[in-house]
């Protein structure tokens, strides 16, 4: 499908703005793994699950499959682990890298910096 100029250019504009807004919650998630202990397990998985269900959704939007792969596959995981112990742990910290890698492929310059991330609230424990 063709779009007229104008809509692909904020079409692209959004999808820099993406980049840009996932690569700071995927750096706010490994924060929140970093800092989980038991008593916040709880709280932190209801986060990491809500930010990880809205990057998948955004890239399969805006056209990354392999962070949308990589999103449902830690949405997955945090969903089954009952506590994040240090395998856990490597395991999330091992996605999170994964999905930098290919969010760094988009060059700073195609990704404008504005605003919050696509309207969510930013991942607080």
């Amino acid at each position: 499908m063709t779009f007229p100029p104008e809509i692909q250019k904020r079409l692209e504009e959004l999808r820099g703005e993406f980049v840009l807004q996932s690569r700071r919650q995927v750096d706010e998630l490994s924060g929140l793994l970093a800092d989980c202990d038991e008593d916040s397990a709880e709280e932190v998985a209801s986060l990491m699950k809500r930010a990880l269900h809205d990057l998948k959704g955004q890239a399969a939007t805006f056209g990354f499959p392999q962070v949308f792969d990589l999103a449902r596959s830690a949405e997955t995981y945090v969903a089954t682990v009952s506590e994040y112990d240090g395998s856990a742990t490597r395991e999330l910290t091992a996605l999170f890298e994964t999905i930098r890698v290919h969010l760094a492929e988009v060059p700073d310059e195609d990704a404008p910096d504005s605003g919050d991330w696509m309207g969510t609230a930013p991942v607080t424990p």
